[in-house]
């Protein structure tokens, strides 16, 4: 009898054990797909010095006007408007991937101007890291597991 049960209960934790190993593997009955892991070979490509040298000077001529060579933005006039320019150190500005953070870049808008026409993709990526190494302490939120930083925004143009 102490067999059979010792059988039964190393059975139930060998199948127990093959489950949880072959989790979000099977997909079939919930018509989802799983998430890909990000890879090296998708993840974006560090900049080098020259290119974030690059992003800090295009950052102090262009963005500093508005975010503060500080990144802490505030109330800022510009063209007779007063706009308050968010913080890129602090608060909601910590939260935004990689990818949004290019987006906004490229596109622009709440007062923001798009600079999709002005900068190339692997620019606006540079300048995001730039971003994030001088006011951010480095690191993108852990949500921001993003494949393809080195790709265009989608719909967007490079500047040629």
């Amino acid at each position: 009898m102490k067999l059979a049960k010792l059988v039964v209960v190393a059975t139930c934790l060998a199948l127990l054990a093959l489950a949880c190993t072959n989790a979000n593997t099977n997909t079939a009955n919930t018509g989802t797909q799983p998430s890909p892991a990000a890879s090296p070979s998708t993840a974006a490509p560090r900049p080098t010095p020259d290119q974030l040298a690059a992003a800090r000077e295009y950052y102090a001529d262009s963005c500093a006007i508005c975010h503060k060579e500080d990144g802490e933005g505030g109330m800022v006039k510009i063209e007779d408007k007063r706009l308050k320019v968010p913080s890129l150190t602090k608060g909601h500005a910590l939260s935004h991937t990689d990818a949004e953070l290019a987006k906004q870049i490229a596109n622009g808008g709440d007062g923001m101007p798009a600079f999709k026409e002005k900068l190339k993709p692997e620019e606006i990526n540079n300048l995001v890291a730039y971003v994030r190494k001088q006011f951010q302490g480095g690191a993108a939120p852990e949500r921001a597991t993003t494949p393809g930083m080195n790709q265009p925004v989608p719909g967007e143009r490079a500047k040629q």
